[in-house]
């Protein structure tokens, strides 16, 4: 069902953003974020963090990808949220959380330029036969 309703491609891909950080409306009062980029799409990402994201949050990422000297700036919408337990004996450990969200107020030529960095990294994995 998710794969219906996605209107992007996505890459599998790992990503350390610069800056990361739950924010409001207004973008004050930044709430640091340790996260991870997963996954990205032209429409939104797949993000890994040891903070608990609440659904409808905002986020702020900064980041550049490794073929583009621009960082992006962007912001997101938290859409799903789902822990990630660890058993430890009878002790249920939760070490992160897996934030899907989507981009919001993104301009097009970023847009355009994720998307091209999709593509590119979907060349390089089908060249070498992982996809």
């Amino acid at each position: 069902m998710d794969a219906e309703r996605r209107q992007s491609y996505r890459v599998i891909t790992r990503i350390v953003p610069r800056y990361a950080a739950r924010v409001d409306e207004a973008l004050s009062e930044p709430v640091p974020l340790d996260a991870v980029i997963l996954d990205i799409s032209g429409g939104g990402a797949l993000i890994q963090s040891r903070q608990l994201v609440p659904v409808s949050a905002r986020l702020r990422l900064r980041f550049a990808v490794d073929d583009d000297p621009i960082e992006f700036d962007v912001q997101a919408i938290a859409s799903q949220v789902r822990a990630t337990p660890i058993m430890a004996g009878r002790v249920v450990y939760i070490p992160h959380y897996r934030i899907h969200c989507s981009f919001t107020d993104v301009s097009r030529r970023d847009t355009e330029r994720i998307v091209r960095y999709v593509y590119r990294q979907q060349l390089l994995l089908r060249r070498r036969g992982a996809l």
